[in-house]
């Protein structure tokens, strides 16, 4: 999937105007057209080449306008298979100031901002809200026969390092290692897990 970020108010002010240029448009829910890169102000020889452009297709485009929602729409049926017991990852790439954080949901979160209900809500608090909800379902549909206890983990990956960001102070982690157990399970050791009982629990 590929999202096609809207420009900032910030973006206007900061970035000079011969930057400020749209090089990709979506085409359709599953294509989007690049330009080739050329520059904004072309010269006679180069203006052939400036009106090249190039079109890809993808599982989902989303585009400038669409929101965080469409965003989880997509993702969301990796919280199913999350919760059918299989492992789901959502790697999110792009350069620097692509989006990523924001799609994420993880720009903004701090201790005196409120990350639930709110349109700029991306990704992972979409996901934990839902995947405590479907707990929540679980627990009423089998009147107290099902129980579920949750706990987090926060691992940064640095230069091949792995980092647990929940082990306290960066000289006193301990090392984290990723093993494969005699069953040929993947396991972490060395990595703190702490117990939550809510979505909001896990953002703080």
């Amino acid at each position: 999937m590929v999202r096609i970020r809207p420009n900032t108010g910030a973006e206007s002010a900061n970035v000079p105007h011969r930057f400020q240029r749209i090089a990709v448009n979506p085409l359709s829910l599953n294509s989007l057209q690049a330009d080739s890169g050329a520059p904004s102000t072309p010269s006679p020889s180069a203006s052939k080449h400036a009106q090249a452009k190039s079109t890809f297709t993808y599982d989902r485009v989303i585009g400038p306008d669409e929101g965080q929602s469409a965003v989880y729409e997509s993702a969301s049926p990796l919280v199913d298979s999350f919760l059918e017991g299989m492992n789901a990852t959502i790697l999110a790439y792009g350069q620097t100031s692509s989006g990523k954080s924001y799609t994420m949901g993880t720009d903004r979160i701090g201790e005196d901002e409120e990350v639930m209900g709110d349109e700029r809500q991306g990704i992972t608090p979409r996901a934990v809200a839902e995947i405590f909800e479907r707990m929540r379902e679980l627990e009423r549909e089998s009147m107290g026969g099902s129980t579920f206890t949750a706990k987090v983990s926060y691992v940064e990956i640095y230069n091949e390092d792995l980092i647990d960001l929940l082990a306290g102070d960066l000289d006193v982690r301990p090392t984290v290692q990723i093993r494969e157990d005699k069953q040929g399970n993947i396991i972490w050791s060395g990595l703190r897990e702490v117990k939550v009982a809510n979505a909001s629990e896990v953002m703080q």
